[in-house]
C-alpha cells in the first residue's frame, strides 16, 4: 500500500543482488587490509616506545583535566 504510487512512475531501475554481494565483499576486503596493516605496525613497532607515549598521553589527559574542570580547580584551590 505505501509503494502504490511507485506503480506510474515512468523509469525503473532493477537491482541486482550481485550489487549487494560485490558491496559485502569489497567492505570485508577493506576491513581486512585495515586491520592486517594496524597488526603489522604494532608487531614490527617499538613496545618501550608505545608505552611511553601511552604514559604521555595519559599525563597531558589529567593536565588538561585538571585545569579545564571546575570543580578540580575549585578543590585545588582549596587545598
Amino acid at each position: 500500500m505505501k509503494m502504490h504510487w511507485l506503480r506510474y512512475f515512468p523509469f525503473r531501475v532493477e537491482i541486482s543482488p550481485l550489487l549487494f554481494v560485490g558491496a559485502g565483499i569489497l567492505s570485508l576486503i577493506i576491513a581486512l587490509i585495515t586491520v592486517s596493516f594496524q597488526s603489522i605496525r604494532a608487531a614490527v613497532a617499538n613496545p618501550i616506545d608505545s608505552l611511553r607515549m601511552e604514559w604521555f598521553k595519559a599525563f597531558r589527559l589529567f593536565i588538561y583535566t585538571v585545569t579545564r574542570c571546575k570543580y578540580v580547580r575549585i578543590r585545588v584551590a582549596i587545598l
